[in-house]
């Protein structure tokens, strides 16, 4: 994959992906914390950019140089891309002040008719009452925030935003993982976890995730370009 990318854009990627670069032993060892390489993306202004193709570029040379930063910026840019219409809850992750959970795949798997999504929402009188297992995610951090699908029992689907910090959020402990270690990947479990209305991000799953969609899969081909032309390099 190879993509013009604006002069400007190139200049500060290069200087964070040299900083991302002297920590990725660290990193992919599980040894330091990758937040500390979202916030540097953050305060160059690389998340969020308007134009796509230097979204691309930004985690094809990340995922370049390390495996663990290429996967976490992946999926704090999807969090970032969910949560487009919100700028209230998007700018904190824009600048990294906190980490992004992507835990679309069940949701993606749904609207393919792939399977049932795993957690049940319930209506109440202030917005839903989440249960049910998310059975994989990464950057689930204490300060994280996670976008993820519900059903209700009458079939309404929704896509929300939960804090990991939130009460009844249930981190499970992260496995050992080979080149990962950093990137706060693990499985949760919601037990009656309040979401409030404006943190309702859709109501509409199928056409949410027709939206997200292209950005998904031209994002997810990056990190894979980046790592495998990594390795072709040092073969």
């Amino acid at each position: 994959m190879t993509t013009l990318v604006s002069d400007d854009v190139a200049t500060r990627l290069a200087h964070v992906t040299a900083g991302v670069d002297a920590r990725a032993g660290d990193l992919d060892a599980g040894q330091t914390d990758v937040r500390d390489d979202l916030r540097a993306l953050g305060a160059a202004g690389l998340f969020g950019l308007p134009d796509l193709p230097d979204t691309v570029r930004v985690i094809e040379q990340v995922s370049a140089v390390s495996l663990a930063a290429g996967f976490s910026a992946w999926a704090h840019q999807m969090a970032i891309h969910y949560l487009a219409d919100r700028p209230d809850l998007s700018e904190a992750l824009r600048t990294a002040r906190r980490p992004g959970v992507t835990a679309m795949a069940a949701g993606l798997k749904h609207v393919a008719g792939l399977g049932q999504l795993p957690i049940f929402a319930g209506e109440t009188r202030r917005g839903l009452r989440l249960n049910g297992p998310i059975r994989w995610a990464s950057n689930v951090f204490d300060d994280a925030l996670i976008v993820l699908p519900a059903r209700t029992a009458a079939g309404r689907l929704y896509v929300v935003a939960v804090d990991v910090s939130a009460v009844g959020v249930v981190v499970d402990p992260a496995p050992a993982l080979m080149a990962l270690g950093s990137t706060g990947s693990t499985s949760l479990r919601l037990e009656e976890v309040e979401v409030h209305a404006d943190r309702i991000i859709s109501a509409d799953l199928t056409g949410f995730v027709r939206r997200i969609k292209p950005t998904f899969l031209l994002l997810q081909t990056a990190f894979c370009v980046g790592v495998t032309g990594a390795a072709l390099t040092a073969a």
